[in-house]
């Protein structure tokens, strides 16, 4: 599959960038890709939230009243969930929990947002996005403003070196709703977030090397 290649200065290049059908051509399976986010998310998450049981909050080691004689309802301590400053019952409690999808659903759901992505207009290949030294982010937004792009978060995808790039990486970040991946660090939901995506030249052999 062919697609069109795009300047740096946002004008459309001569040549054309071929791109593998075995990664940017496979049809959607959506039951994999929600699976894949499930996950994703799932693993997101920190897992601090703790509530105290009756045995760790403080107090409470003698008994509050006498069982029997009283009239009072029996209590053995005044850290029970009943009371007031008492334990939690059935509370939060801290973990963390690792979820696993296997690397070839992952990398298959991958290639199904990833298509998905190119055979819509909100997809770019851009030749290099190289700036220069001097007011990089404003070549970066004025480079935006020329691709053509509607509202929305944009993806850039960047090869390993030109991630290192730190300037570069930065100036692009600094644009409002930008987002900078590595072609080695996508994943299911970073595209799927998206409704732009712009991808380097030397990004796309490594995004197909790893899926292949």
């Amino acid at each position: 599959m062919k697609v069109d290649l795009i300047t740096k200065t946002g004008n459309k290049a001569s040549t054309k960038v071929d791109l593998n059908d075995e990664v940017w051509k496979v049809p959607m399976n959506g039951d994999l890709v929600t699976q894949v986010i499930n996950v994703y998310l799932d693993n997101q998450r920190k897992g601090t939230a703790h509530a105290k049981t009756r045995g760790e909050v403080r107090g409470g080691g003698k008994k509050p009243w006498r069982q029997k004689g009283t009239g009072r309802a029996r209590h053995g301590s005044i850290r029970s969930p009943l009371w007031r400053k008492g334990g939690v019952a059935f509370g939060p409690r801290t973990y963390k929990k690792y979820k696993r999808i296997p690397k070839k659903m992952n990398n298959l759901a991958l290639k199904c947002v990833l298509s998905h992505m190119v055979s819509g207009d909100n997809f770019r290949v851009v030749d290099s996005l190289g700036f220069g030294s001097d007011k990089l982010t404003t070549k970066a937004a004025d480079f935006l403003s020329k691709v053509g792009f509607k509202k929305g978060l944009t993806i850039i995808m960047l090869s390993s070196g030109e991630s290192k790039d730190k300037e570069t990486a930065k100036a692009i970040s600094n644009l409002k709703n930008v987002e900078v991946r590595s072609a080695r660090d996508l994943n299911v939901y970073d595209v799927v977030n998206a409704k732009n995506m712009i991808v380097s030249k030397s990004s796309i052999k490594e995004v197909e090397e790893r899926l292949s």
